[in-house]
């Protein structure tokens, strides 16, 4: 079952980059999702995601049920449908991808605690 937490990671994910006009910023899905490892700078934020991905599956093993929540729950302007590709495929595709992601967000979150720790022994 989806956590609090795992929703609220998720529909961030989904309404704010998969929003209606998401192909103004980006020709494919796949961009979107480096899009969105780009701008986070946490790896609990990467895991919360990569694992409420599939607690939101486990939660709706219907696919066309999985598909209307994925748009009406969690704001997603994507269909897999569309494509030829099964909303749950989709979903994997995208946790696979964000957890490939994992190396680069940690990467740019340990520089950003050694800019920050700069910066307060700068202030000292």
């Amino acid at each position: 079952m989806i956590t609090e937490l795992q929703r609220k990671t998720l529909r961030h994910f989904f309404a704010a980059y998969f929003h209606q006009d998401w192909r103004r910023e980006a020709d494919t899905p796949e961009q979107v999702i480096s899009m969105y490892a780009t701008d986070v700078n946490d790896l609990v934020t990467i895991d919360t995601l990569v694992d409420g991905i599939g607690a939101f599956i486990a939660d709706h093993s219907d696919e066309d049920d999985l598909s209307y929540a994925l748009f009406h729950e969690m704001g997603c302007y994507h269909s897999p449908k569309a494509l030829g590709q099964s909303t749950r495929e989709w979903l994997l595709h995208v946790a696979r991808m964000v957890k490939a992601e994992r190396p680069g967000v940690e990467q740019r979150a340990a520089e950003k605690r050694a800019a920050e720790e700069l910066d307060e022994d700068g202030e000292s």
